[in-house]
């Protein structure tokens, strides 16, 4: 979910794909018409995007086949970079760091980050979904900037 670049073996799903291979759609929608078929859900900097990320993570759970794994890899709130009253764009700190104008050039204003997470959030978050078996840890390999959740139906 969230991927705008076509990812060979992958169903990919975003609003707005850049890829002509990636399904347009709401990332609601999709979850909404595969109840209980799909074995694994993948997201990477969406959930930050997203308005009302406990009813996608509800119907994340709703979609995964009993023993599915949702990942979701997300914005950490815990990254005091973050806070910053201005992005350094070309160190690649700050929302979207050095692809903002990317970003800005093919999505226009679409980029808003409703809200970042900490562990402890995403972990509620994903309990209140339905998920029992979760793990959330920060990555090491963007300097603690992001999060990773693993969450097993």
């Amino acid at each position: 979910l969230g991927c705008p670049k076509y990812c060979p073996g992958f169903t990919c799903v975003d609003l707005y794909p850049i890829d002509d291979r990636v399904i347009r759609q709401e990332a609601l929608d999709f979850l909404s018409a595969h109840r209980a078929e799909l074995d694994h859900i993948y997201s990477k900097n969406m959930l930050e995007h997203v308005g009302n990320p406990l009813e996608l993570l509800k119907r994340a759970y709703l979609s995964l086949k009993p023993g599915g794994a949702l990942i979701i890899i997300t914005d950490n709130a815990e990254w005091l970079p973050f806070y910053l009253p201005f992005p350094l764009v070309h160190a690649g700190i700050g929302a979207h760091g050095a692809r903002q104008e990317e970003y800005l050039r093919h999505f226009g204003d679409r980029t808003t980050h409703y809200m970042i997470f900490t562990k402890a959030h995403l972990k509620s978050l994903l309990t209140a979904a339905g998920f029992r078996h979760i793990t959330v840890r920060r990555m090491w390999r963007y300097a603690f900037a992001r999060l990773y959740a693993q969450a097993i139906k």
